[in-house]
């Protein structure tokens, strides 16, 4: 390891920890759990009853399902259906959450997407370091037990023998096949293809069908290549199948295995155990040391010391995996440790292999694809590490099979080029930039072989290679074959999530500034095979294990169907802190950069809560171009790196327009040409050849020939023109219908209430001017552009446009049709009189208060308008506490604490890992906003709130109360419950803190 993680403070400490969700592990982790011992599963999917799902064999004999159910209990909905006399199809969705709720309801923690790196003993405990998106994380426990059919953590073991792999299957998912043509015509695949084939009844009809064909391994490969080479091979079978075959001629390959199936790699013999005695498993009797070769380490798969056909029975059939997994449970249990005090054993992979290449690129996504190809096609050797099965990250496993906005040229285009090849075999027409997501995943892959790139899949970031003058010289990673430490002249972080950048030292912002909301995530649901529904719902904290264990928990219960996509695919995470930042006023103004390598085109699709000032204003922006420079990719301070993807340098309202499919697809480009004219010049990424590397994105079609060597200028404007800008105003023209565009629609022209927020201070004395004048059509438009400056002469038109609004018992609904929006917070709709209360926020002005009284008391919070988007219940509740907390007050507090004490807005801090119901955080969300106006008010309550929000199992709400309890009380503590409720209760007074906005940064 590059960086030392031996004084890692451990994430939690239990008495066994099982790694493995398959059969075996859960019978093992429940026999503990019921034994009275504290437990934790882990496991490195995001889903339970691995043997099955990870290489796509969703079927069961009744035996196997008599086996489930005597060991976690009667479903209550059944997750199998009867398509044979002996064969049951499983309906993936509901068995995983059969297993998942037989879990946590035996009281056992259960982490997803942490894999085993290394392990020691300490004392009399283990400690398990596991590697996933927040970097290494330690678990410690009296004993470990293996349950992973790779052998994870036995294969570190010096007695470790590799076994041979003669063998293996992978599966091919169809639906649309014809039924009775399949009944009537022989399936004669050629022996050349593949050596045999078994098909399967899929659990939605005669028209889904799974082939598992066989695989004829090749031990000169290691497992990495073999993946590859069997997805290929896959894919021709499907091919024959639709050329040949008429009960295909119709069918949609709905998806391939995401592993192989093959029998267990490893073979461990006893190498140090003292443990005596005999255990009887299956209806067979071997020595404990066959399972336990190192003392407190159990082995509960296919890897013990036992013979080929128990441990092939251990790995494929569940009713012995289960037996063993519960044996292996109740003898840990019951087993005493023999370990001396203080003794230390570190067994530890010493085999890393090394590899050298010119680019690296960590991340095999819709960016990182894009750029590892783009690199190897000029020449550089390329190596792309990509956590998941298949490349393209949201826009294949992700469940994203369309695109929305973006540039469909250049680069992009040609990537659409090569789907349309892999469509025209599976006979399907071009559908407006839509795709099957196994031919994009296959187009990506040829491609990238094309270009001679090394593919590493189901491959994760473990270290980051540096060498200590904060330049980043590649990366060490874990993959099926062990940890490889890949050097590189230059690094491209392609994680979507800045991964390699944060782990060399990178700042970074997680979502919005202050707030920490960021855009929803997606584990996308599919109600049949290879058709993944959008769904907008809640936040994830990538940071944190137990929230993304958590993230995936409550997706899998939302939108139930077939199943749910194995990649947790989140809209936003980090925003890495580049040369540049990028915000949503750089968009507006339409900024031209000297350095721009992309542009990207979009509207202001931002899924979730925008906290810029723009959109309170009233101001949603319209479709535009907007160019991205190269030092928006450079990590501040750091080189060696560039970072593409949805984390480069930018705000959270910055993002949602320059993150669609087909622009990334063009900035992966980007990074992969600018690694490669690094290497050939011999420099870092920053200090490329500009009008060199602009240059040859012009030849690609990136760029318009125009912006090589151009000059620009920024000059403040004139009072003339800004007069000009004033009367360019119009108070009929609502700003969101500026958003009112068609798809190829593209705005050009500046935006008269831009050019007027952005001008300066100069102009707010012409501003009141107009304001003054009577005969005025621009009054309201005038006071926003002054509220905007804080200039408390527009306070009184508001309140009088804010009266008019009012007169009704009830708040008026949203009325304007803003396209694209679902459930509030969604696109920055609300209603006009929620904008004009942002609007007056932005004042300050104590003259709003008697406002606050009479919004909350017409509010009318039930759960059934809150539901509605066009209710606007969500903002206004967020904009009542927006004025608050910008007078900070104590007069704000009676509409405050009677805002507070409405049950729909009080409660809501949660500890429980699974909720389904997403308007929970949302509610949860406006909680800790009621909360903070409370605080900032000098009202104890508040800070009491935010207190409580610390231990709330959603940790992007934690970020948002944390940050809020620092920056109100001064105080930095961390997120310790405790320590902030001694702290709070030691405070003789809460002194009121007002927010000062820093107006634009967005």
């Amino acid at each position: 390891m590059e960086h030392d993680i031996s004084n890692l403070q451990p994430m939690l400490t239990v008495d066994a920890l099982v790694v493995g969700g398959g059969f075996a592990g859960l019978a093992a982790a429940v026999a503990l759990a019921k034994a009275g011992k504290r437990v934790c599963l882990v496991e490195a999917r995001s889903y339970l009853g691995t043997e099955l799902f990870a290489p796509l064999c969703p079927w069961l004999r009744m035996k196997d399902l008599d086996a489930i159910e005597r060991r976690f209990g009667d479903s209550d909905e059944a997750f199998v259906k009867r398509v044979g006399e002996n064969v049951l199809a499983v309906v993936p969705d509901r068995l995983k959450i059969y297993l998942e709720d037989a879990v946590l309801e035996s009281g056992i923690h259960l982490l997803y997407q942490l894999s085993p790196l290394y392990w020691e003993r300490q004392d009399h405990l283990f400690r398990l370091y596991v590697a996933g998106k927040a970097g290494p994380v330690l678990l410690q426990a009296s004993q470990l037990v293996d349950a992973t059919s790779e052998g994870l953590l036995v294969r570190m073991l010096p007695g470790s023998k590799r076994r041979p792999v003669e063998a293996a299957w992978r599966t091919i998912e169809f639906t649309g096949v014809h039924a009775k043509l399949l009944e009537t015509h022989r399936i004669d695949l050629p022996t050349d293809l593949t050596e045999g084939f078994r098909l399967h009844a899929g659990h939605l009809g005669g028209d889904h069908v799974l082939l598992e064909h066989a695989v004829r391994y090749d031990s000169s490969l290691s497992v990495v290549e073999m993946e590859v080479f069997a997805r290929l091979q896959s894919m021709s079978i499907a091919k024959w199948l639709f050329d040949h075959h008429p009960a295909f001629a119709k069918a949609w390959v709905g998806s391939t295995s995401s592993e192989l199936a093959v029998v267990p790699r490893h073979r461990v013999v006893s190498t140090e155990s003292h443990q005596d005695g005999l255990l009887q498993v299956a209806e067979s009797i071997y020595p404990v040391a066959a399972f336990q070769p190192v003392d407190g380490l159990w082995i509960a798969s296919g890897c013990a010391d036992v013979d080929d056909e128990m441990s092939q029975r251990f790995d494929t059939d569940i009713p012995s995996a289960m037996s063993l997994g519960q044996t292996i449970g109740e003898a840990c249990a019951a087993h005493s440790r023999n370990v001396e005090a203080n003794a230390i054993s570190s067994h530890c992979t010493s085999d890393i292999r090394d590899v050298d290449v010119d680019v690296l690129v960590v991340g095999g996504g819709t960016s990182g694809a894009s750029a590892a190809i783009s690199a190897g096609q000029r020449g550089c050797r390329t190596y792309l590490l990509e956590q998941n099965a298949g490349l393209g990250g949201t826009g294949t496993v992700g469940g994203v099979n369309s695109y929305w906005y973006g540039r469909r040229m250049a680069f992009s285009q040609t990537v659409s080029r090569w789907v349309a090849d892999e469509h025209r075999w599976m006979g399907i027409k071009e559908n407006q930039g839509r795709w099957n997501i196994e031919a994009k995943m296959l187009a990506l892959l040829k491609a990238a072989i094309r270009a001679n790139v090394q593919v590493a899949l189901n491959s994760i970031l473990v270290d980051v290679l540096t060498d200590g003058s904060g330049r980043v010289t590649g990366a060490v990673a874990l993959t099926p074959d062990g940890l490889v430490r890949v050097r590189a002249n230059v690094t491209i972080d392609a994680t979507g999530d800045g991964d390699v950048a944060v782990r060399a030292g990178a700042k970074y912002v997680y979502g919005a500034d202050r707030e920490h909301v960021t855009m929803w995530y997606s584990l996308a649901p599919r109600t049949k095979p290879g058709s993944p529904r959008n769904n907008w719902t809640s936040t994830v904290d990538i940071d944190h294990p137990l929230d993304i264990t958590r993230a995936i928990l409550s997706a899998r219960r939302r939108y139930q169907g077939h199943d749910h996509s194995a990649y947790i695919a989140p809209r936003e995470t980090r925003h890495i802190v580049g040369d540049v930042r990028l915000t949503l006023t750089d968009q507006l103004r339409m900024k031209m950069w000297p350095d721009v390598v992309n542009i990207a085109f979009s509207n202001h699709d931002i899924k979730g809560q925008s906290t810029s000032d723009w959109i309170r204003l009233g101001l949603i922006p319209p479709n535009l171009e907007v160019e991205i420079p190269l030092r928006a990719l450079t990590p501040q301070g750091i080189d060696g790196l560039l970072v593409t993807g949805k984390a480069i340098s930018a705000t959270h309202d910055a993002l949602p327009a320059i993150r669609m499919q087909a622009d990334l697809e063009n900035l992966g480009c980007v990074c992969g040409v600018t690694a490669a004219l690094a290497v050939q010049r011999g420099t870092s990424p920053r200090r490329v050849p500009l009008q060199e590397l602009q240059s040859e994105l012009v030849e690609i079609g990136i760029l318009p020939a125009h912006v090589v060597g151009r000059t620009m200028s920024e000059a403040a404007l004139t009072k003339e023109e800004m007069q000009a800008w004033i009367w360019a105003l119009d108070d009929s023209v609502h700003l969101y219908d500026y958003s009112d565009m068609e798809f190829d629609e593209v705005r050009r022209e500046p935006i008269p209430i831009v050019m007027v927020c952005t001008a300066g201070r100069d102009i707010v004395p012409m501003l009141r001017e107009e304001l003054a004048r009577p005969d005025s059509r621009r009054r309201l438009m005038v006071s926003r552009a002054l509220a905007w400056y804080g200039d408390k002469a527009a306070t009184s038109v508001l309140l009088e446009e804010i009266a008019g609004h009012l007169r009704a018992e009830v708040l008026p609904m949203r009325d304007s049709n803003i396209r694209h929006t679902q459930a509030s917070p969604d696109q920055g709709a609300m209603p006009d009189l929620a904008y004009l209360l942002h609007t007056i926020a932005m004042v300050k002005d104590e003259r709003a208060i008697p406002v606050l009284e009479e919004i909350v008391a017409k509010i009318d919070p039930t759960l059934e308008r809150f539901h509605d988007n066009r209710s606007g219940i969500f903002h206004y509740v967020d904009s009542v506490c927006e004025i608050a907390e910008g007078i900070g007050s104590a007069a704000c507090l009676p509409a405050l604490q009677r805002l507070h004490s409405i049950p729909l807005f009080h409660g809501h801090v949660c500890t429980n890992l699974v909720q389904p119901d997403f308007f929970e955080e949302r509610l949860a969300y406006l909680e800790i906003t009621v909360a903070r106006a409370l605080a900032r008010c000098g009202c104890g309550l508040g800070l009491n709130v935010l207190v409580d929000y610390l231990s709330d199992c959603r940790h992007t709400l934690v970020r948002y109360a944390h940050h809020e309890l620092v920056d109100i009380t001064g105080q930095t503590l961390d997120e310790d419950v405790d320590a902030w409720r001694t702290h709070v209760a030691a405070m003789r007074e809460v002194p009121a803190r007002p927010w000062q906005s820093p107006r634009g940064v967005s």
